[in-house]
């Protein structure tokens, strides 16, 4: 309460309007989310999509565009893909190689309310009561296709499939006429409801877990990434659902249709070039019984459509990149932004460390031993924005968010088929393959050489990975979850929506501390 006198004083008072907003909205999500809850009859993914949704939209308002881990530079991989689909400007580069984007929203990229004009500052770089007055003072503007300005920041070479949606948000805002905050939110609109929807999907489908899944999509870094231009929404909901397709195909449906190996296929055409080591993810698919399919060929023969699938888009969309992972040239750098008095570095190369395996081995357990602590921090939300201190769960809230899953996970619902230990044992070893290919990746790309650990690995970068891996000790259990008959039934008791409640009730109370601590500093 002390900090209501502190907003007061804030220009004409529209922090203190907001945060009564934002107080309101949240109190009406939570009333909302518990009706759905004690609705009797109603299925556990049709609360899913509303309150991830509400949630996600609250996440969007409180932590500004371009706040979110390497978001500025997926905003520019949408823009270039928004210019395409609308033809303008033509040509999308200057002489220089330059993107070319609306000369009203260079603001984004070269933002004067930083108070330094000798030097270009992203517009969410410093979250602060400044942004949210910048915010404030533009809205959603107005803007239009009069003129062009280069930028200097460069997209992500990736497939463009990843910043479809947010390209067709900022296509969207483009031909309204809106200014580049409307843009922005276009933008991180489309793709927070791309992996609502997904994630939607994949409780509806899988078979077990769908509390877990539900309890995963509610933590702060993931609804973070989700409400953002991240093309990390793009992973997260395909990688969840691929997971649900897996699980559904393996435990519950009694045959693979036709339909399930186009399903597959098409999952692998999208997930596997924009990051290539989730691609190790289908290897879950060997979690589905042989006997599923209607013969011997007809099981290899899928198996060898998906993989030529996932390789062919792979190698359309990354063979340059690859290539220089696989064969880099001598003495190749990078720049190593995090190691001290240098600006690049040799990095290890990928040859030489398979010749070494033993040495491989021991840096991992390494990173393993320094680093996972860090891992567990960031995976959840300890640290929001730019990964600030200052801002995330801390601590006290990580124990809170990783007991209340643990608690979903541990005890799952009766009538759920049981995992046999053979196919738990499958999801460990699919886990710890791409696990272990994303440490090497970043060996080859970030980690200097004599360096004995692995460097650039964030905590986010394992969340696709975590419904799977959860299976992999997921348990039954009549005691807290309460689903019956396939319907989620009446929250009594401390059941599996109690859970899922005091998870949304932790992320409000994150997000008005969040706004207050954000509203309270300045540059």
């Amino acid at each position: 309460m002390s900090a209501l006198p502190l907003l007061r004083t804030i220009g004409d008072g529209f922090l203190l309007r907001w945060l009564l907003l934002l107080s309101a909205v949240l109190f009406l999500l939570l009333l909302g989310s518990l009706l759905l809850f004690r609705r009797k009859g109603i299925q556990l993914w049709q609360v899913y999509i509303p309150v991830v949704l509400s949630l996600g939209l609250c996440y969007s308002f409180v932590l500004p565009p371009l706040s979110a881990p390497d978001e500025v530079v997926h905003y520019i991989g949408a823009y270039e893909l928004s210019s395409r689909i609308l033809g303008r400007p033509s040509p999308l580069y200057d002489s220089e190689g330059q993107l070319l984007i609306r000369a009203e929203d260079t603001f984004i990229d070269d933002w004067q309310g930083d108070g330094d004009p000798d030097n270009a500052t992203v517009v969410g770089r410093h979250l602060t009561r400044e942004l949210y007055e910048e915010l404030h003072r533009r809205g959603f503007g107005a803007g239009e296709e009069s003129g062009y300005h280069f930028t200097l920041q460069l997209p992500v070479e990736t497939t463009r499939l990843a910043y479809l949606f947010p390209a067709l948000g900022f296509s969207a805002a483009r031909l309204l006429g809106l200014g580049g905050f409307g843009l922005l939110y276009f933008g991180r609109w489309m793709n927070l409801l791309f992996f609502t929807m997904l994630g939607g999907m994949a409780v509806r489908r899988t078979p077990v877990g769908r509390e877990l899944f539900f309890g995963v999509s509610l933590l702060p870094m993931l609804l973070e990434l989700a409400s953002s231009l991240s093309y990390d929404c793009f992973l997260l909901g395909l990688s969840f659902y691929l997971t649900a397709v897996m699980l559904d195909l393996a435990l519950s449906k009694p045959c693979v249709t036709g339909r399930d190996v186009l399903t597959l296929s098409l999952l692998a055409v999208l997930l596997s070039p924009c990051k290539i080591v989730y691609s190790l993810l289908f290897l879950g698919c060997f979690l589905i019984p042989p006997r599923k399919f209607r013969s011997k060929r007809h099981y290899l023969g899928c198996i060898l459509l998906i993989g030529t699938l996932m390789l062919g888009a792979i190698l359309w969309s990354n063979l340059p990149a690859l290539l220089r992972y696989v064969f880099p040239a001598a003495g190749t750098t990078h720049s190593v932004d995090w190691v001290e008095n240098a600006a690049s570095a040799e990095t290890y190369d990928l040859q030489e460390l398979l010749k070494t395996p033993i040495i491989l081995l021991k840096i991992l357990r390494n990173t393993v031993q320094i680093q996972g602590g860090y891992y567990l921090y960031t995976m959840a939300g300890g640290a929001l924005g730019h990964l600030e201190e200052g801002l995330g769960l801390g601590l006290p809230g990580l124990w809170f968010f990783y007991g209340l899953l643990l608690l979903l996970n541990l005890f799952g619902s009766a009538a759920e088929p049981r995992i046999p230990l053979f196919r738990r044992l499958l999801c460990f070893l699919s886990v710890l393959s791409v696990s272990v290919l994303l440490l090497v990746s970043m060996l080859t790309a970030y980690t200097p050489l004599r360096t004995d650990y692995a460097l650039g690995v964030q905590g986010r970068y394992f969340l696709p990975l975590l419904p799977l891996f959860a299976m992999s000790f997921h348990g039954r259990g009549e005691a807290l979850l309460l689903q019956r008959g396939g319907s989620f039934g009446r929250m009594q008791g401390f059941g599996a929506s109690a859970l899922l409640f005091t998870e949304l009730l932790g992320n409000a109370v994150l997000l008005l501390l969040l706004f207050l601590r954000i509203s309270l500093r300045t540059l």
